[in-house]
């Protein structure tokens, strides 16, 4: 189990001009390298990111923080060198509920109220904060 709390507040309290450019441009560099990013219809707060059909992870448009499974991390490696600020979490697969997160009042609006004190998967996280 991987405590990610502070994950997330350093995501959230990074100070680049994320959602007006920084994301378009980490869209642009993944799908340099034959990357997907889509957005579901409906769904304003996060970026599926994927390679050949398969979902490998999500981008948070809210602030700069990546989830993704560990056998693709090197494939962000360039990415990250443009983008140092991009706070990324993998994990062995998106539906292991292998993550903590603290509960905190900041997190439940950000991220909704279904996720604290227990085992989470990426997959939980995207699933309750997807509005």
């Amino acid at each position: 189990m991987r405590n990610i709390t502070q994950q997330i507040y350093q995501a959230i309290n990074t100070n680049v001009a994320w959602r007006v450019n920084e994301l378009y441009l980490f869209i642009e560099m993944a799908e340099k390298e034959n990357m997907i990013a889509s957005f579901e219809d409906g769904v304003e707060n996060w970026a599926a990111i994927g390679l050949s059909n398969a979902n490998i992870g999500w981008v948070w448009c809210k602030s700069p923080l990546l989830l993704i499974t560990s056998n693709v991390a090197d494939l962000f490696e360039s990415i990250l060198h443009q983008c140092p600020f991009l706070v990324t979490i993998t994990v062995s697969s998106l539906g292991s509920e292998e993550l903590l997160i603290d509960y905190d009042q900041e997190l439940v609006d950000r991220l909704g109220p279904e996720l604290y004190n227990k085992p989470v998967s990426v997959s939980d996280i995207w699933i309750n904060s997807i509005t």
